[in-house]
């Protein structure tokens, strides 16, 4: 087998079985009075302790696990009885030291080296990653219900590519809760870490001996937590605890930013990179060009061994493979930008904590992606290589990320913003209805979907992977949902507009049997699928958590019925609206023709809890998307009943009859005066 550049043979890495370490304490654990009534089952398995010790005193930090549960079913025996740890070998030693079953006072050890296999799983090989992580798994025997299983190891080492310096992490898990979450941290006091608390974690209890901090956390029967739906993603529900050892975000910036300096661009490279210079001589032509070719040239797959999780490959392995992951698109892009003579340095972001990065200690684990800051007139652009090619001039290309980045350049010492978020167009559909003289007549339908922005994007990368006939089968279907005798009629057709950015697709259809009884009226109905999928319904107007919104964005739909009379009434105007969110429909009558126009602008990311009620209210109307037109049949044509003034339904045939009975009586009420 052919070995790929910078991918190194699964190693046969042996797990180690050792005695506690001196350092660890190990502090018995309590048990619930009933464990088959308490809170903390899940799956058969009763969650004692989960406990986590950090020693920060040693050249190599240590960090013990140790892991408590009781089996109450044969589920939970099943669940408990695979133990497994997984760890980088490059830089990771692992420790194992109990693998226990305490049955009737006995206690049955099977933490025995050679009960172990050690194998590279690679999971995420299927998202184009290889990381070269190992598994040591053991398949622990003759568990039984009754039995309490206790596990303990210990991982020795970090990444090089941190230089020694510390973050990390505890979670006191209220959604899968232990009755005893316990940690402690030891570091000498000469060795500052700074500490934040999210959702009111136990307190700390600190001594200090012999030049050494100890530093204790401790919660008992926490209280089991929900997780509320729709909540937002970048928010911390559980009680928490966030460590760093970086006194500020230039320290960050600092420690990685030489990663990114440029080095010699192979030959083959700087020619491409000079042709595009000569072909391009704006600036702004040139920095998106420049993306467009790395996004176009380089495709992604990432090789995460080691160091390499952290830190970009050369420029000569990257060409040459023409693949990387996010850091290397990164690298590529900024040395070449930097030959076209533009302002382009990494910059560091996360795609799900990137909106509440500034809440955050400055600390390196925070990120999760590598994307590039284009400074060009005074502005700063968001640029992401290994984005699918992206469409239009500088100005109007698609915005991927918002939030916060962290920019590797000498002169970042704080995070920046991406972006302002203002709500821009992203979809917008025109449906053009001609309904026929007659109820069999069939209606002609034309759709004009309109793509924009991200969307474009999208829309494009749709055509080219799938072919247009894919998209056009899946809009006939929304279409027959409600028709199911439409059908297309004629060849879609795609408009481009690839400097604004803007993506135009045109269908046509044929729509039989449009018109539906309903009772002595007949009705015509057309249903809104585009507004009405943006937002979700809430099962409760009481949370405690804000509710997601997503990305800023304008959704429109609007409806013109050319009908086959002159209509009648006043049509309507109604909206709703939260903090953040607002939602339109409209109905104009205007002779012949009937125009419906829903809309819903999302202006910010998120709404406060306390305005569920305004988001539920919204959402209702929302998913009120069905438009009925009543008419009835009269002399085998469609004629219209309109509402009046005061809502009542105006019939020429009952009118007729009134006004015969009206100068009928006033006949009788006359000849009577006179006599």
């Amino acid at each position: 087998m052919t070995q790929i550049e910078g991918v190194p043979a699964a190693p046969q890495a042996a797990v180690r079985c050792e005695p506690v370490p001196t350092w660890v304490e190990c502090a018995p654990y309590a048990v619930p009075a009933d464990p088959s009534a308490s809170r903390f089952i899940d799956n058969g398995l009763c969650r004692l302790l989960s406990e986590s010790q950090v020693n920060l005193c040693p050249l190599e930090r240590q960090w013990h696990f140790r892991r408590v549960q009781k089996v109450l079913t044969r589920a939970g025996a099943e669940r408990v009885s695979h133990f497994g740890v997984e760890f980088d070998p490059a830089y990771e030693r692992v420790a194992i030291h109990h693998v226990r079953i305490f049955r009737d006072g006995q206690i049955i050890e099977h933490a025995h080296a050679d009960a172990f296999q050690t194998f590279r799983r690679e999971a995420n090989l299927e998202m184009l990653i290889l990381n070269g992580r190992l598994t040591a798994s053991l398949l622990i025997p003759d568990v039984r219900v009754g039995d309490i299983v206790e596990t303990a190891l210990t991982v020795t080492g970090s990444n090089p590519a941190l230089k020694g310096k510390f973050a990390g992490w505890v979670v006191f898990d209220d959604v899968e809760p232990f009755y005893q979450c316990r940690h402690r941290q030891l570091r000498p006091v000469d060795r500052p870490v700074a500490s934040r608390a999210f959702n009111d974690p136990p307190g700390e209890a600190i001594t200090v001996a012999d030049g050494v901090v100890d530093a204790r956390w401790c919660l008992e029967d926490g209280a089991r937590h929900e997780v509320e739906e729709y909540a937002v993603p970048w928010h911390l529900h559980a009680p928490t605890l966030q460590f760093s050892e970086f006194p500020a975000w230039s320290d960050v910036s600092c420690l990685f930013a030489p990663y990114y300096e440029t080095a010699e661009i192979p030959e083959g490279l700087a020619r491409e990179i000079d042709q595009l210079a000569t072909r391009y001589p704006d600036p702004a032509d040139r920095a998106v060009e420049w993306l467009r070719f790395v996004q176009r040239e380089l495709r992604y797959f990432a090789l995460s061994f080691g160091e390499g999780g952290l830190m970009p490959r050369g420029l000569a392995a990257i060409w040459s493979s023409r693949f990387g992951d996010c850091k290397d698109a990164a690298q590529l892009y900024v040395a070449g930008a930097r030959r076209l003579e533009l302002e382009a340095c990494a910059a560091l972001t996360s795609t799900t904590y990137g909106i509440a990065l500034p809440d955050f200690l400055a600390a390196s684990d925070l990120f999760n992606h590598c994307i590039v800051r284009l400074r060009l007139n005074g502005t700063s652009y968001w640029l992401d290589p290994t984005c699918p090619e992206q469409t239009g001039r500088l100005a109007k290309l698609s915005q991927v990320h918002f939030g916060w980045a962290l920019p590797l350049s000498g002169d970042a010492d704080a995070l920046e913003q991406i972006g302002p978020g203002e709500p821009a167009p992203q979809v917008n559909v025109e449906d053009e209805v001609e309904v026929g003289p007659k109820p069999d007549s069939p209606a002609r339908l034309t759709r004009q979907v309109e793509y924009y922005s991200r969307a474009a994007d999208d829309a494009r990368h749709r055509f080219a992977n799938g072919g247009s006939a894919d998209y056009a089968n899946d809009r006939l279907k929304e279409v027959q949902a409600f028709w199911p005798r439409a059908r297309q009629t004629g060849a879609i057709e795609v408009q481009d507009d690839r400097p604004d950015n803007c993506l135009t697709v045109i269908l046509r259809y044929d729509v039989p049997d449009c018109w539906r009884a309903d009772g002595k009226r007949l009705a015509f109905q057309i249903c809104d699928l585009v507004v009405a999928s943006e937002l979700g319904t809430l099962k409760s107007a009481e949370r405690e958590g804000a509710i997601i919104l997503g990305r800023p964005r304008q959704v429109a739909h609007r409806t013109t019925l050319k009908m086959p009379r002159r209509w009648t009434g006043d049509g309507w105007h109604r909206g709703e609206e939260g903090e953040g969110l607002s939602f339109l429909n409209r109905l104009r009558i205007e002779g012949h023709t009937l125009v419906n126009e829903r809309a819903i602008t999302v202006s910010s990311w998120t709404m406060p809890a306390a305005g569920a009620a305004d988001y539920m209210r919204v959402v209702e109307a929302m998913h009120t998307n069905i438009l009925n037109i009543w008419a009835r049949k009269r002399f085998g044509r469609i004629a219209p009943i309109a509402a009046g003034r005061f809502g009542f339904k105006f019939d020429f045939g009952k009118a007729w009859l009134i006004w015969v009975g009206i100068m009928v009586v006033a006949a009788i009420l006359k000849a009577y005066s006179q006599k």
